[in-house]
């Protein structure tokens, strides 16, 4: 689809941009907003695929790359972009993404061939939410209005069983087969997609033990006596950042629960 999208576009003369892997396909989501800033004015029409969409789960929502991704939704429309998100499941996307965002769903419905023990893919349920009142269903042989389909996926999406089930029938506007073509060099994609996934997995905030914790609580020296100048600004702002991770993350943690304090005592006291 990505391939047949930038076809057509440049085509009709919308684009003039290569269709650059390295430009296209991200495996996280920090690594492709920070291509989109790189993004000139003008510069419309940007064709981006998310890999694997998991940072936008539903259980990410306060995440601050889940922010900025929703923050920027608003200029995407104004720079007309055209982001894919791939995903396991689509009950995982966040729910506010899904049925005010979304215009197109490609859900995969795969079977078993029990000859090769391999899965028949290719086949695509095709939804879409429209933004008119109606869509006229091919597969369906009639106009689908767009409050029924809302509440069906709204429906659905209330369970997460449910949405494993797939989308209901009844909201298929069509159905595809993609026949296995690639549209793309996955060789040159297969590289990509390893450093990208390399860069992710080194991304993301430091999570600390319990026992690195009252390490921290018991024996670190107090601020004042680290070198810390208050007349520099950058300096300042360090201060009381490391101040409030001390104080929220460490200190209140201890006081708070006087008994993981304990335990940890028990543990660095036994020999």
């Amino acid at each position: 689809m990505l391939l047949y999208y930038h076809w057509l576009l440049e085509e009709i003369g919308l684009i003039e941009y290569k269709f650059e892997t390295n430009k296209i396909f991200f495996s996280s989501l920090t690594s492709m907003l920070e291509e989109q800033e790189t993004q000139t004015d003008m510069d419309y029409f940007r064709l981006y695929a998310l890999d694997e969409g998991y940072e936008l789960n539903r259980q990410n929502y306060r995440e601050e790359s889940s922010k900025l991704f929703k923050d920027g939704m608003r200029s995407d429309r104004k720079m007309q972009r055209i982001v894919f998100i791939n995903l396991p499941q689509l009950g995982e996307l966040e729910t506010s993404i899904l049925l005010t965002r979304v215009n197109f769903i490609f859900f995969a419905d795969m079977d078993s061939d029990p000859e090769t023990g391999t899965l028949k893919k290719g086949i695509i349920n095709f939804h879409i939410i429209p933004r008119g009142k109606y869509i006229y269903s091919p597969f369906q042989k009639r106009n689908i209005g767009s409050r029924e389909i809302v509440n069906e996926i709204t429906r659905v999406m209330k369970d997460k069983n449910d949405a494993y089930k797939g989308l209901p029938k009844k909201t298929i506007v069509d159905r595809i087969e993609f026949k296995g073509i690639w549209g793309f060099d996955k060789e040159k994609y297969d590289k990509f997609i390893k450093k990208e996934n390399k860069k992710r997995r080194a991304a993301g905030n430091i999570r600390i033990t319990h026992q690195i914790a009252y390490i921290i609580y018991k024996k670190m020296p107090q601020l004042k006596n680290w070198d810390f100048d208050m007349k520099e600004r950058i300096d300042k702002r360090m201060y009381f950042t490391i101040q409030k991770f001390l104080k929220k993350a460490i200190k209140n943690k201890f006081l708070e629960d006087p008994k993981l304090e304990e335990k940890m005592e028990r543990i660095y006291a036994e020999e």
